[in-house]
């Protein structure tokens, strides 16, 4: 027996990234030196302004967030969120901001409790 549960991520997931977070997973991974320094100027000191009618704010910067719809973005993105938690008896499946968690057992009770102890994980990683 073959299931599968599809997480709908937020359409904001992008805007959330804590861009001093994903910094710090570069690191961990070991990105070399030159292209953190690329990725960080692509990430940090973003600005942004608010026009209402033909009033402009003063220029603000981004304190998270990454571009959504950039080329690049889906990989930061990912990377950023690859601490979600994985579980031997399931098979996570992710690009940018779609998962998929996938189990396979013959025995549809086992299935159902490997899909349901993976999300009861997600809840308590992602929902305290």
């Amino acid at each position: 027996m073959h299931l599968a549960v599809f997480i709908d991520v937020q359409k904001a997931a992008f805007d959330r990234v804590w861009i001093e977070g994903l910094i710090h997973e570069l690191i961990k991974y070991k990105t070399p030196p030159h292209l953190l320094q690329l990725l960080k100027s692509y990430l940090e000191e973003r600005k942004f302004t608010v026009k209402i009618g033909n009033n402009i704010c003063e220029a603000k910067i981004k304190r998270a967030g990454i571009q959504q719809g950039g080329k690049i973005s889906p990989v930061p993105y990912s990377l950023y969120v690859n601490g979600i938690p994985k579980m031997h008896e399931t098979l996570l499946g992710m690009y940018a901001d779609d998962t998929a968690i996938l189990a396979k057992n013959k025995n549809h009770k086992y299935t159902v409790a490997a899909l349901n102890q993976h999300l009861a994980k997600l809840d308590d990683q992602f929902l305290k």
